[in-house]
């Protein structure tokens, strides 16, 4: 394999990963492909007369058999500034047997607003019947609407 072969391998492997491709096709295409598949859940917020996405929140199947087996404990861990985007991150997790901290939900909102905040708590919910088993939430010092959880 000479300089070459590897020049074509990595466009080859660039081609095939979406390289060039902006972050809302990649990120409609990466949504689609979650959506077909079995097992998960998403859910969109949107303005109907502007478009504009307030919030979007999914949960893998497997995040759903881990908030299954370890509802007792969640962790709710918020996070701005991570993308060119703007959006916050807005995450839940349990620990498992090890104590490990696992994701068992993501969303990513465009302002920490009580609406889109309440709306992420209730797809949770409404995606994961075991929610009631919950016994304590633990949120950061930046997670400033506390009564979304009640």
């Amino acid at each position: 394999m000479d300089l070459r072969d590897v020049r074509n391998l990595l466009a080859s492997l660039k081609r095939e990963s979406g390289e060039g491709k902006t972050d809302e096709s990649r990120a409609v295409e990466l949504l689609r492909e979650f959506y077909d598949s079995e097992g998960p859940s998403a859910a969109i917020s949107a303005d109907d007369s502007s478009g504009l996405v307030h919030a979007v929140c999914f949960q893998t199947a497997s995040h759903k058999r881990l908030f299954k087996a370890f509802p007792e404990v969640v962790l709710i861990d918020t996070a701005h500034g991570t993308n060119k985007n703007c959006y916050k991150h807005f995450s839940f997790l349990v620990n498992d047997v090890f104590g490990k901290g696992q994701y068992v939900h993501h969303a990513l909102v465009k302002s920490k607003t009580k609406d889109n905040l309440w709306f992420c708590v209730n797809e949770f919910k409404q995606s994961n019947p075991a929610w009631s088993k919950i016994q304590v939430v633990v949120t950061d010092k930046d997670f400033k609407e506390k009564d979304v959880l009640a």
